[in-house]
């Protein structure tokens, strides 16, 4: 066979052979896409399934008897993958479940925002105060005038927990009647930097898991509403008048004087940046603030103060 012609087949063979090369690329290239795809699928099925199983948790949660003393224990857990749902934007905020002045009181829940509200996003941790729709509302003083406190725990043993306080406004719309299921939040924006949440170090997060307490002050509610109160209040006020039937008058501090004092304390040193020490559950204060009012979650058009 001629050399011409046998260039000419070799040539042949090599575009054949070429061709085959490039069709299976084309197909790895196919069978890559398909598994990208694949597992992207498999990835966000399981934030779904994880955000799904968050939900009955929660739900899980709200059939738990609720506490009914104005005080709230919240413990948040698996804090990094909450986190991770909060940067990718699939679940921003948390509600805690939600507790009760009283049996007959009103309802309040927290939210949190652990990569911030919009107003300080990935920057600060920002916590919430919410009054909900409850069963007695017809009942109850309005607007809401109780003072609020956020503790959040310190886990290392220190006790060094950050505790900042605020007085409702009473003239926004978060501390009026709720005509829906739950009122705009109100609360802190910047409740704690990121960073001292975020570090492998922490002391707010063990075991993955922090605990949050909300405690509001009802203790100068006015004697009328004492019918109202839950039997364990009503005991305590009892034990307080037998102990005041056996202790001279002159020598017995008068009703919630302790709160007063509080107060009356965190009223002088309530201005910004100041530090001032209480004991919460006999534990050293890390920080606390005492602010006027407070500014509203996401940016709902209410003037804040600080």
């Amino acid at each position: 066979m001629p050399v011409h012609q046998n260039v000419t087949v070799l040539d042949a063979k090599l575009q054949q052979a070429f061709q085959m090369i490039q069709s299976v690329n084309n197909k790895i290239k196919v069978s890559n896409d398909k598994a990208d795809e694949f597992l992207f699928g498999i990835n966000l099925n399981q934030l779904i399934l994880q955000q799904q199983l968050d939900n009955i948790k929660e739900s899980i949660s709200l059939t738990q008897t609720p506490s009914s003393d104005g005080t709230l224990t919240w413990k948040i857990d698996e804090v990094s993958g909450k986190i991770v749902n909060a940067q990718l934007e699939h679940q921003l905020s948390i509600y805690s479940p939600p507790f009760y002045s009283s049996l007959s009181g009103y309802k309040m829940r927290a939210r949190l925002f652990l990569l911030g509200d919009e107003n300080a996003r990935r920057t600060h941790m920002s916590l919430f105060f919410v009054l909900m729709r409850g069963e007695y509302d017809a009942i109850q003083k309005w607007p809401f005038d109780h003072n609020i406190t956020f503790c959040l725990y310190d886990l290392s043993g220190q006790h060094q927990h950050i505790i900042n306080s605020f007085r409702p406004d009473t003239k926004s719309d978060s501390f009026q009647c709720p005509r829906l299921e739950m009122n705009t939040a109100s609360g802190f924006s910047k409740f704690v930097p990121l960073e001292m949440i975020q570090r492998d170090d922490s002391r707010f997060v063990k075991n993955d898991t922090m605990f949050i307490k909300v405690s509001v002050d009802f203790c100068a509610m006015h004697p009328n509403l004492l019918p109202h109160i839950p039997q364990p209040m009503n005991k305590k006020e009892v034990d307080r008048q037998d102990l005041a039937a056996a202790i001279p008058i002159d020598s017995y501090p008068p009703p919630c004087k302790r709160a007063r004092y509080v107060q009356d304390t965190e009223r002088h040193v309530s201005e910004p940046g100041e530090r001032i020490e209480r004991a919460i559950d006999q534990s050293i204060v890390y920080s606390i603030r005492l602010e006027s009012s407070a500014e509203n979650a996401e940016g709902d058009v209410e003037e804040s103060t600080f």
